[in-house]
């Protein structure tokens, strides 16, 4: 039974029950796989990058998300890391305290659903922390794509994207990244400050809680050799649903 009193509180608005089954303290030694995957079965990894489940470990009571240049001279290669969770769940509170990686992979927190008829994505908070005029960045993204998703590409999808600008760079400290989204409205935050809200047309279907590590070569930059390797850290994952409330389908 997890203790209420240590968790850190949802918005003052409404009232919450914490949601154990999608959250994690990262207290036991190793990644709790009743809980999370840590690999993705429908996503490799963007080239050059590709997830490695070795990449992923627990260290001090904290997630660890590594980012290594495995590049050999022939080929160029960028190991990453995800976890992914094993339960879907349909509007919350999602937050993690996080370390952003100090490389031009990506530390990102995002809820995803892959179904046969379309793709959801709600990007709660993507970083390049060694990106050159994006260390300060933190980009939120909504995406939706109604169709065959094996068909599904950047020009496709409807995306709305903004980025809110630190600061100092993200990868300095540990800062809280979260989304309260239900089913009118998608409120992201930072550092418990309200950053942005969205109206919910699209995203009214349960989702999996993503942490990654990703190569975006065109928009991040390639990974530099002498940054790696690097350590997306993660001190919590907590989700919090609204009690006082019936959401609408």
């Amino acid at each position: 039974m997890v203790s209420i009193s240590i968790m850190a509180d949802p918005p003052l608005y409404g009232q919450w029950k914490y949601i154990p089954e999608v959250s994690d303290e990262f207290s036991s030694q190793t990644l709790d796989t009743t809980k999370w995957q840590d690999y993705h079965p429908h996503w490799p990894g963007r080239p050059p990058g590709v997830f490695k489940s070795q990449n992923v470990s627990i260290r001090n009571n904290q997630l660890i998300l590594a980012v290594k240049d495995e590049s050999t001279s022939e080929q160029k290669v960028i190991s990453t890391s995800v976890i992914r969770a094993r339960n879907k769940i349909k509007y919350g509170y999602f937050e993690i305290k996080a370390k952003a990686n100090r490389s031009r992979a990506s530390s990102a927190f995002f809820l995803y659903n892959w179904a046969p008829n379309a793709t959801y994505e709600i990007d709660i908070v993507e970083i390049g922390g060694a990106s050159d005029g994006k260390e300060r960045n933190h980009h939120s993204n909504a995406h939706i794509y109604y169709g065959d998703p094996n068909l599904e590409n950047n020009n496709n999808r409807i995306s709305d994207s903004q980025t809110y600008v630190n600061d100092t760079p993200l990868a300095d400290n540990y800062h809280l990244y979260a989304v309260d989204w239900d089913d009118k409205e998608i409120r992201w935050y930072f550092d418990n400050q309200l950053i942005r809200r969205k109206k919910n047309i699209h995203w009214h279907t349960p989702m999996q809680i993503n942490i990654d590590t990703e190569t975006f070569p065109s928009w991040l930059g390639m990974p530099r050799a002498e940054n790696l390797p690097a350590e997306f850290i993660v001190e919590y994952i907590r989700v919090w649903q609204r009690t006082d409330i019936s959401y609408q389908p």
